[in-house]
């Protein structure tokens, strides 16, 4: 018996879903705007796909490589900087997130100030590098260092600069 309504079930599921009028649901994501119809899809599928804005999306002067994710990194890299030189117009209260960015920001910004200390901040890590004497002290070091930066290596693959 219990069969018999897990057809009745389905059968309501498969005309439910038959019928949807927006059809834009159940869309594949490609942007058939940008196929390049000229290219035949088994010749070059990345030509295919991606055609017409390879012809009229001009690359950069300064860049390497150009992609949507180039201009998502972009925009969002701008949307930072306003947040943070918006916060550093502001006279926020003291103690709030945008009073910190503010003051970060300004104390980046005064290059004078940072003249004037030159590098006595980075007197004790210096100190610490100078004690290096064998491999061992080394090595302590570089899994000291690696907790607070990436030093003293980075390892990863990208394009030549």
């Amino acid at each position: 018996m219990k069969l018999h309504y897990y057809y009745i079930i389905s059968i309501f599921l498969i005309v439910a879903c038959s019928s949807i009028k927006d059809k834009k649901m159940l869309s594949s994501g490609i942007d058939f705007n940008r196929v390049d119809t000229n290219v035949r899809p088994q010749d070059d599928l990345y030509r295919h796909v991606n055609g017409k804005w390879l012809k009229e999306t001009k690359l950069p002067d300064d860049k390497a490589r150009y992609a949507t994710f180039t201009i998502l990194r972009e925009k969002s890299r701008e949307d930072v900087r306003n947040i943070i030189e918006d916060a550093a117009k502001k006279q926020s209260v003291i103690g709030s997130d945008n009073q910190k960015i503010g003051d970060l920001y300004h104390s980046y910004m005064d290059t004078n100030r940072l003249e004037e200390l030159g590098t006595k901040n980075l007197a004790e890590e210096m100190d610490k590098i100078s004690a290096i004497k064998n491999l061992s002290d080394l090595s302590e070091y570089m899994a000291y260092a690696d907790i607070f930066t990436t030093a003293p290596f980075g390892v990863y693959v990208y394009i030549d600069s």
